[in-house]
């Protein structure tokens, strides 16, 4: 009975996590799929991408990993068109709808789930330097998806607008050579007005920097594999009361470190394939787990 009582505590507090941070982390996305690579000019690209992970884990503020006796499962598809601009510049709009649970392994625990559209992603990219490339990205994050669900479901979004500054460096050889992408950068979070997460304050959640490294090459022209890793490092997030006082909540921040593997296909007609494996390395107030993925790309090609 005891240990019942301390599961379905555990279960609730890993809920209220989730509320806040999950939506978040999934947006990862955009830190692991995009490149410093510009598009041509005048070339669209569209594509989609599938992304899953499943845990019994997750890591608490000691960076320790502990059960939530029971499993949380996340899934994403990710849609994305863009164009480029004279060789130096590409703007891209990526649309997620995701889906999550969380079950215990009691029957007496709830069950929380959803399905829906997330918060959608409008990136713009700058090119100084081409092959090997050193770019510039502005991201701005939209609050589309649902942050406020009934009690029995998990957010499909965060509740805020985001922006993102990154500056990323790749170079891809057209026949077999060595290649490599890198990235650093920093999301800033606006406020949340009646937050859930904070009933009757303002919610400002925490902003966030990010890396991705990835190193390799295409030992034959048409297939490609990279090793690294991406994570990221948070600040504490704030409440803030109708009197404007702040409060800074205290071990909120947050971490977490993955490495894998990217292996990627190339046609000469422009569809692209994409499959990647990632292991959590360390973390801090968020889930663990293997993270796998597909996609396919297609950039038509006019020349």
């Amino acid at each position: 009975m005891k240990k019942a009582i301390i599961t379905v505590a555990f279960v609730l507090l890993l809920t209220e996590s989730l509320l806040a941070i999950d939506a978040m982390d999934m947006q990862n996305f955009i830190y692991l799929r995009d490149s410093g690579i510009v598009l041509p000019h005048l070339h669209p690209i569209a594509g989609i991408d599938y992304i899953s992970t499943s845990t019994d884990k997750t890591y608490d503020r000691e960076w320790d990993k502990e059960d939530i006796y029971g499993t949380y499962k996340r899934s994403v598809i990710w849609y994305s068109i863009g164009f480029g601009l004279g060789d130096m510049f590409e703007t891209r709009l990526f649309i997620p709808t995701l889906t999550h649970s969380l079950e215990s392994d009691y029957p007496t625990v709830r069950k929380d789930e959803s399905s829906g559209a997330s918060d959608i992603w409008l990136t713009t990219k700058f090119a100084f330097i081409q092959k090997p490339y050193l770019s510039f990205r502005f991201g701005v994050k939209f609050p589309t998806g649902d942050d406020n669900p009934p009690s029995n479901k998990l957010p499909t979004g965060d509740g805020q607008t985001d922006l993102d500054f990154s500056i990323l460096s790749a170079y891809q050889p057209e026949q077999a050579g060595v290649a490599y992408n890198v990235s650093v950068g920093y999301r800033l979070r606006f406020e949340q007005e009646e937050s859930p997460q904070s009933s009757g304050y303002d919610f400002d959640p925490a902003d966030e920097g990010h890396f991705a490294l990835y190193i390799g090459g295409k030992p034959v022209e048409y297939f490609g594999i990279l090793f690294g890793g991406n994570g990221f490092i948070s600040t504490s997030d704030d409440r803030i009361s109708s009197s404007g006082f702040s409060h800074n909540l205290d071990d909120t921040w947050r971490a977490y470190f993955q490495v894998g593997t990217i292996i990627k296909g190339y046609s000469p007609v422009g569809v692209n394939l994409r499959a990647d494996f990632h292991f959590d390395v360390a973390g801090k107030n968020e889930p663990a787990g293997f993270t796998w993925g597909v996609g396919v790309e297609y950039i038509p090609k006019f020349y």
